[in-house]
């Protein structure tokens, strides 16, 4: 019976930490689809610069690698069908996206599309400028945002587990 015991406080703790775990690992999610649509802007302007084709053909060639994140949640396939900002406001209904990095991606698609090739490119290096930036300013907020998760998850689990020893 004592066994027993022992195994449900494990089983508590495991799911407590595992719980923490998730949390750190949700606090990178606003960081990962920035850096993929950094990577995913600087592929568009490869294309437009040296392809010059329809831009929902484009969004295809833009597939794998770092903006696997963003083909995962769909947005490169809606991008082709709806257009860029049609796209990314169904994304942003289903992902969290904050709004630094949600007003950059607007601004970038407003443009999209509708200006010569020459401003279709520097609109390009503006938007990626400002991802980095956006990036680099978010990054060590979001480890130490999720390194605080671990600890805590980590933390309310050894508490459990010794209450109910």
């Amino acid at each position: 019976m004592e066994a027993l015991r022992l195994f449900g406080i494990l089983l508590i703790a495991a799911a407590i930490f595992g719980g923490g775990l998730m949390a750190s690992h949700a606090q990178g999610e606003p960081l990962r689809y920035a850096k993929a649509f950094s990577a995913l802007i600087t592929r568009l302007r490869g294309h437009i610069e040296y392809s010059r084709g329809e831009l929902a053909t484009l969004y295809a060639l833009c597939t794998g690698g770092e903006t696997a994140p963003l083909e995962a949640a769909g947005f490169l396939a809606d991008a082709s069908e709806l257009g860029w900002d049609a796209a990314l406001e169904k994304l942003c209904r289903r992902v969290y996206i904050n709004a630094d990095t949600r007003a950059a991606l607007q601004e970038f698609g407003g443009m999209l599309g509708k200006t010569c090739v020459d401003e279709q490119l520097r609109n390009c290096d503006r938007a990626v400028a400002r991802l980095d930036t956006i990036i680099s300013a978010q990054t060590p907020e979001v480890a130490k945002q999720a390194k605080l998760w671990r600890t805590l998850g980590a933390s309310a689990a050894l508490a459990v587990a010794i209450i109910l020893v």
